[in-house]
């Protein structure tokens, strides 16, 4: 068996490259999954914040109330002048409309900052299995 300049045979090294592209693929899927849930938070966010921006023309018209699951009913809106808003934890806090509108922007604002990290961990991950790939593939010939 021939050794490697590390002093580990051939086997052993395959082994060890191996493990390590397994274990960046597993956190490439994972940092992927994150960037998904991101996606999907902003274009929550994105939603809310249209609607917002729109509220002005809801008061004392009918519209479709969301219950879930697709179904919808009727109802006649008021004039909108506050929102409640999730704070985290399971916390609400009712907030006037431009109070909403500035809460949003500022989530979005964190969420896009959280987007891009994740970006930039995928991207270090992606060169990562290149490398570890690239490796083996050399001790493969070999």
């Amino acid at each position: 068996m021939g050794e490697q300049p590390s002093g580990r045979t051939r086997e052993e090294e395959l082994y060890t490259l191996s493990y390590l592209q397994q274990l960046y693929q597993n956190q490439y899927t994972a940092v992927s999954n994150d960037m998904n849930r991101s996606v999907q938070y902003m274009n929550d966010l994105n939603a809310a914040q249209k609607s917002l921006e729109n509220s002005g023309i809801i008061g004392g018209r009918e519209a479709l109330v969301s219950l879930g699951g697709g179904v919808y009913i009727t109802s006649k809106t008021k004039k909108l002048d506050n929102v409640i808003v999730g704070v985290g934890a399971g916390y609400m806090v009712e907030k006037n409309v431009e109070e909403a509108k500035r809460f949003v922007a500022d989530r979005i604002e964190r969420v896009t900052n959280v987007f891009n990290r994740l970006m930039k961990s995928r991207n270090d991950l992606r060169d990562a299995i290149m490398e570890v790939t690239y490796k083996i593939d050399e001790l493969n010939r070999k």
